[in-house]
């Protein structure tokens, strides 16, 4: 059984709530457990999960999927985390490498209190108080990895389908860095708005379901597919290789995830019935 599928077993006399606040008409709350620690923000899936004898270990299986992105990419330099939450991603990547910054967006200052009090957030994190809209549109600075976690209540929020925000991403990233992002759309359609705002900007993208989650991870390269725009290769062969080096540099399984993701078609041959997560 995984942390996530432990804790939903539990029932709620199991659970403690550690903290609760209802800031901007939301509930959000604090809950722990089982040796887990959670945030749960205006609704009831689980936003952030960490183990408290191992609070840099990502549990949540779309965190971990994410970390495809890591095998498209040379250096992680410069790291941006859109949709903070309880800071599961900057733990890790504290942690995986230290030499990196790394800037945190989070647009709910109930959230950004929570998470420092409760989950250990590092004191070398720049923690950002805006959306992820905004802060892209407006930032000077160029990334080498941007991941994007972010949700108003359980809801996509509209950004998602906007095609400015993909430019402002874009324009953030440096030639060879990579988008990871998490979507859980509502249908393959949903997912067919996200994917034709993203592609106007974005040639090479990958895209993988979590099977009974409902999580759909694209990972997005900033380059041309036509041609070589840095020194990595992207053949099926060198990428699982670079998993399994990777996979026991840091203790979380990508092995999986290499045959997971699909490189989708371009743009002009992208369908519903291709991007369906059934096919995924």
């Amino acid at each position: 059984m995984t942390p996530l599928e432990t804790i939903e077993a539990l029932s709620t006399e199991q659970i403690s709530v550690v903290a609760s606040t209802s800031g901007n008409a939301e509930l959000t709350q604090v809950m722990e457990a089982a040796g887990f620690r959670w945030l749960v923000n205006g609704g009831s899936s689980v936003q952030s999960l960490v183990s408290v004898d191992s609070p840099a270990t990502l549990l949540l299986p779309n965190h971990v999927a994410m970390l495809f992105s890591l095998l498209l990419i040379d250096d992680v330099d410069s790291i941006l985390s859109l949709g903070m939450g309880g800071g599961s991603f900057e733990r890790f990547l504290c942690k995986q490498y230290p030499s990196s910054t790394i800037v945190s967006v989070e647009p709910n200052k109930d959230i950004i209190r929570l998470a420092r009090e409760f989950f250990g957030i590092p004191a070398s994190v720049q923690i950002d108080y805006s959306n992820a809209e905004d802060f892209v549109c407006k930032t000077d600075q160029r990334f080498d990895l941007v991941l994007c976690d972010i949700f108003e209540r359980e809801n996509h929020p509209a950004c998602l389908t906007n095609k400015s925000f993909y430019q402002d991403i874009k324009s953030k990233l440096r030639l060879g860095g990579v988008l990871a992002m998490n979507t859980t759309p509502a249908s393959d359609e949903a997912m067919l708005d996200i994917l034709q705002s993203l592609r106007e900007s974005f040639s090479i993208v990958y895209l993988a379901a979590i099977q009974m989650r409902g999580n759909v991870i694209v990972v997005a390269k900033n380059g041309n597919a036509d041609s070589v725009t840095d020194s990595v290769d992207y053949s099926i062969d060198a990428i699982r290789s670079r998993a399994e080096v990777l996979s026991s540099n840091v203790g979380v399984s990508l092995c999986e995830w290499v045959d997971a993701f699909k490189l989708i078609p371009a743009p002009d041959r992208v369908t519903v019935a291709n991007v369906s997560r059934s096919d995924s």
